[in-house]
């Protein structure tokens, strides 16, 4: 008996399962980054890999072209097409922006940009770089202690 050849919606649904909150999680996968990878057929039986929440959005609603895709409910891991907004790189870069770091200070009173990637507390990168030269001295010490022990000393707060 041959076998069944899937369309790549057929293959696509089969990698998603619905949570509670109503995300459609992508269950093949997954890239450096946390999203979601797909294998699409087009000419002559060739392969060509894309994100899953991009082939979702195409399927199901409109083609991208330069447009990217926010995820509205903020899971990387989602593909359904009722939380996936196109929007510019911009905009979509304005979106992501975190308003408070890991330690709870307000990154836009704060900002500091790394050469490649996001926007960083700069209280946090200074204490990291601190902590990385006692280290270097042989001093046991990391970022929370630097920033605890300059809290204290000067009487900081967040």
């Amino acid at each position: 008996m041959a076998k069944k050849v899937l369309s790549d919606i057929e293959r696509f649904m089969k990698f998603v399962s619905v949570s509670q909150n109503g995300c459609w999680e992508w269950l093949g996968a997954i890239n450096i980054w946390g999203y979601g990878q797909f294998h699409i057929s087009y000419s002559k039986g060739q392969k060509k890999q894309i994100r899953a929440h991009r082939f979702s959005y195409e399927h199901f609603k409109t083609k991208l072209g330069s447009f990217h895709i926010d995820h509205l409910c903020k899971n990387k891991k989602c593909v359904h097409p009722e939380h996936l907004e196109a929007v510019t790189q911009q905009e979509n870069s304005r979106r992501a922006r975190k308003e408070k770091c890991k330690r709870g200070h307000i990154v836009a009173e704060n900002p500091y940009q790394l050469k490649r990637g996001p926007i960083i507390c700069r209280i946090c990168k200074n204490a990291t770089s601190y902590a990385y030269e006692y280290r270097k001295r042989g001093k046991n010490m990391f970022a929370e202690d630097v920033i605890s022990q300059k809290r204290g000393s000067k009487g900081v707060t967040h």
